[in-house]
């Protein structure tokens, strides 16, 4: 048994198939792309305070994190990201447009997220009486959500 759509709803079936289809095109192609347009670590942490504190984290495109103590300091893998939680967190520059950002307000304590976006490097820091914007706030709380400890992986 076949049964025949009316003209009327033909167009609006159609445009809704062909449009969820290149939704779905587009997002997996955007899931591929993230490593054409981010290039190398992102690096991110705090850095002065009365004690001259500094945590710098280093995220590889491979995974691995690493946490160094000061600027003199020896870099130390602390982790190894899950796939599905490293592609977020670079994908997160892309698609949460951390890239259009341009912060360069040092305070006492500073906070920084370091990356290159298209062959461009970013270096974006924060700190005293400054606020950063709530997608750049989020972003670095976000990348901070994801290390679970200063210890060496053995």
């Amino acid at each position: 048994m076949v049964i025949a759509l009316p003209t009327k709803y033909l167009i609006p079936l159609v445009l809704a198939v062909i449009l969820s289809s290149a939704l779905i095109f587009q997002s997996c192609a955007s899931s591929k792309k993230w490593k054409k347009h981010i290039e190398g670590p992102i690096i991110f942490g705090s850095m002065g305070g009365f004690v001259g504190s500094f945590d710098e984290y280093t995220i590889n495109q491979d995974g691995n994190v690493h946490y160094r103590a000061s600027l003199k300091g020896e870099r130390i893998m602390v982790q190894k990201l899950e796939d599905d939680i490293k592609k977020s967190i670079f994908e997160k520059i892309k698609t949460d447009e951390i890239y259009v950002e341009s912060i360069d307000e040092p305070g006492n304590m500073t906070f920084f997220i370091k990356f290159n976006y298209k062959s461009e490097p970013f270096h974006l820091q924060w700190g005293g009486q400054y606020d950063p914007s709530t997608r750049l706030l989020g972003y670095y709380n976000f990348l901070r959500s994801q290390i679970r400890s200063k210890d060496p992986v053995m």
